[in-house]
């Protein structure tokens, strides 16, 4: 991140979306770290299909304005998902890509502010870290 861009795939959502993930990394670089809550993602993105959702009500990403966030919750997506209703990757497609989309703004945002670092410097923390050998 922070090497320029000259052009992106719109692919990257779309394979999160098969594997039954949703996006879930905050990108609003505005925030104080003082203020910051215990509920930084430590990952980009979570598993719809695991079992921690079978009974979670909660849209798949709080304060998100897509049409999925905003009518279903993880609960139906994951039952969705398990019984291999195409409903379940229409709507984490729709969420994925709004969600990518607004981060896609966001950078635009953070660098006409002169704050891409910022910016970069909150996504990494959420990015968990590959340990070499």
């Amino acid at each position: 991140m922070g090497l320029g861009i000259d052009m992106f795939d719109s692919s990257y959502p779309y394979m999160v979306t098969e594997r039954g993930h949703a996006l879930v990394f905050k990108y609003d670089y505005k925030y104080n770290p003082e203020e910051q809550d215990c509920s930084m993602p430590t990952s980009l993105s979570i598993n719809i299909n695991d079992q921690t959702y079978v009974e979670d009500f909660s849209p798949l990403l709080a304060d998100c304005k897509c049409y999925a966030c905003e009518n279903f919750t993880k609960a139906y997506i994951n039952h969705l998902l398990n019984t291999s209703e195409l409903l379940a990757s229409t709507l984490l497609m729709i969420h994925n890509f709004h969600h990518y989309f607004q981060f896609f703004k966001t950078i635009r945002e953070a660098l006409a502010e002169n704050r891409f670092q910022d910016l970069q410097i909150l996504i990494e923390k959420q990015t968990p870290i590959k340990e070499t050998s």
